[in-house]
């Protein structure tokens, strides 16, 4: 009969660098068919090493048990089959897993897991998610399945509610604040999603955090900019080069409906002729949704001036230069990056752009939620729309 081999793999689909982490997992071939079983452990590029495993870490020794406990677990089990003649299934094998996550995996191991597993959400959505991870291993009271009491999970709860986080104020200083109660909530929404997930793969009986409130937070309107308001930032002369630039990356979101990652991925590439008018195609980084955009003249002046390559920013950087930008042409408001998105929404709504075009531009994936997020028309839209009633 024929039996399993197993090795370590770093970094399998080859993402890895010194500040992006990847998983190590334990490769397990059996005639030509492959499954990869993680081992829960995630270093950079130069932390990893063939034959000594991690390296230039000081809890390296701890990782590598981790790494071969795995590792001879799988071992030990394809040895005891060898030894009793029994043939290797991996039905089989995969209920041993089970098994062992239920006596050896911690729930965060499992949450590891499950993000790199999972290939209904987008990478964006995996990285966001990770961050649960951290914040569970900061509380220090959640780590293992047996940690998931009611208990826990509250004082968690309460924890992230009373924890200080670094903002950034109308005038692009830096200040330490209280996290914020949607925040919280969004830490609490994407922990559930696990529990339950734990729930559905049968390693846990049932929810720990059933019953405990946790409050979503005062739905914040949607924000954005006057027609005014967007012209006084593009008349103001800004104090220097480097706002100077985000002020016109800015104006181009305006008069694009591009988002963040979409105006950071731009590229002469994506743009195509019809006549005499210039388009944008391309796929939402976020969603994957299609969208098309025509590219007007404000939007064209900035390409120009750019020779049609845009500014790069971090968002982090690009949202605090922002709040200058803002403050330079006198608008008390804090403005960020999505709200060139949203003031470009309403001002085609506002100019008698039908909602379904809109959508399309903007890459929604469906019209009703176009409509949820321009919910609240300005008041000259409502005016021209009634005047028709006459």
């Amino acid at each position: 009969m024929k039996y399993p081999t197993t090795r370590l793999v770093f970094d399998r689909k080859k993402t890895a660098t010194k500040k992006e982490d990847a998983l190590i997992q334990i490769e397990v071939l059996f005639e030509r068919k492959k499954k990869y079983i993680t081992t829960g452990v995630r270093v950079y590029k130069d932390q990893w090493n063939d034959k000594m495993m991690v390296i230039n870490r000081d809890d390296s020794t701890v990782l590598n048990q981790r790494v071969s406990s795995v590792k001879t677990s799988i071992d030990l089990y394809i040895s005891d089959l060898i030894e009793k003649g029994i043939e290797f299934k991996w039905d089989s094998f995969d209920r041993f897993l089970k098994g062992e996550k239920r006596k050896t995996t911690s729930f965060l191991d499992f949450i590891a897991q499950r993000i790199e597993e999972r290939n209904d959400i987008k990478c964006s959505t995996k990285k966001s998610h990770r961050k649960i991870i951290g914040s569970l291993l900061e509380h220090g009271r959640i780590v293992d399945f047996a940690d998931l009491t009611r208990a826990n999970i509250a004082d968690y709860y309460q924890w992230l509610m009373g924890k200080k986080i670094e903002k950034v104020s109308s005038d692009g200083t830096s200040y330490i604040g209280n996290m914020s109660v949607a925040s919280a909530w969004g830490y609490m929404k994407i922990l559930r999603t696990y529990i339950h997930d734990a729930i559905v793969r049968e390693i846990i009986d049932k929810d720990p955090s059933a019953g405990i409130k946790v409050k979503k937070g005062d739905y914040e309107q949607t924000r954005w900019l006057t027609e005014e308001e967007l012209h006084k930032i593009e008349d103001t002369e800004m104090p220097n080069g480097s706002l100077a630039r985000v002020r016109d990356l800015f104006i181009f979101g305006c008069y694009s409906g591009l988002a963040y990652s979409d105006l950071m991925d731009f590229n002469p590439e994506k743009l195509e002729k019809d006549g005499d008018y210039m388009f944008i195609y391309g796929r939402r980084i976020k969603t994957g949704q299609e969208y098309v955009v025509l590219i007007l003249p404000k939007a064209k002046e900035i390409l120009e001036k750019y020779e049609y390559n845009l500014p790069k920013y971090s968002n982090q950087q690009y949202n605090k230069r922002l709040k200058l930008v803002a403050k330079a042409a006198g608008i008390d408001k804090e403005i960020s990056s999505h709200w060139a998105r949203i003031t470009f929404g309403f001002m085609a709504l506002n100019q008698g752009v039908r909602i379904e075009v809109v959508s399309k531009a903007m890459g929604h994936a469906t019209i009703s939620e176009t409509q949820r997020t321009y919910s609240r028309i300005l008041k000259k839209t409502v005016v021209n729309e009634m005047k028709t009633l006459i």
